[in-house]
């Protein structure tokens, strides 16, 4: 796949307002192959399919210098995060992306994708200057039964984040590729991507389970402990 030609044509693209809709340009993000940022389940396998959604929070957000998920005033480690609060932070996921029909973010053999789109803003939401949040699952949409992971866009540079616009460096720059800081400066890629929720592997990544099966999961253990102590 040419990337540089997907880009081009994103970059065709103008701002503009109509219907209500906040317009700032295409964004186009890919992963591929040769980027060894593989997404894999909960298991470790990489995924052959599953979706990538480009979007906002509406009531969480990531404090990025404490490197914590904060919520009413209180603030968690992803280890300490509850599952409740997963589910609630997956409810809480707002897409921002017309997406297109032939970059639709569907995830492909090896955990891979590419998904591309205009920038919408959602209705009573104000964006302006918030952080990119990139939500991959394991199901062909984000729902209830989704395993999932967060990541967020940060300049190769010197780290600072993607965000919405007026971010000065975008409409500019949508083109991101699916990178670690470290291939993302051997490549020359202007930006990495950094996963805020989720598991780091020698491959990629890996998502968190899905609150449900881990539940079931634990009440099995539970079970089979019981009945060995008889």
């Amino acid at each position: 796949m040419s990337h540089h030609s997907l880009f081009t044509c994103a970059l065709a693209s103008i701002s503009f307002l109509a219907g209500g809709l906040v317009q700032a340009g295409d964004y186009f993000i890919s992963n591929e192959e040769d980027y060894n940022t593989s997404i894999a389940d909960t298991l470790g396998i990489p995924l052959s399919s599953g979706c990538a959604m480009l979007g906002t929070l509406t009531n969480w957000n990531y404090n990025f210098d404490g490197a914590k998920w904060a919520n009413g005033g209180s603030e968690y480690d992803q280890g300490n995060l509850s599952y409740s609060q997963i589910v609630d932070i997956r409810n809480n996921f707002v897409s921002t992306l017309n997406v297109s029909s032939s970059d639709n973010g569907s995830i492909t053999n090896g955990g891979l994708f590419s998904l591309s789109g205009s920038y919408q803003q959602p209705a009573g939401l104000t964006l302006e200057n918030t952080p990119l949040y990139l939500m991959v699952g394991n199901g062909s949409t984000i729902d209830a039964s989704t395993e999932i992971a967060v990541f967020v866009f940060r300049k190769t540079e010197d780290g600072s984040l993607a965000t919405y616009p007026s971010d000065p460096n975008l409409p500019d720059s949508n083109y991101f590729d699916f990178l670690s800081r470290d291939k993302a400066a051997a490549l020359g890629s202007e930006w990495y991507v950094e996963c805020i929720l989720g598991h780091n592997t020698p491959d990629g990544f890996q998502l968190i389970p899905e609150p449900a099966t881990a539940t079931l999961g634990l009440l099995g253990l539970a079970a089979l402990m019981v009945r060995r102590r008889r």
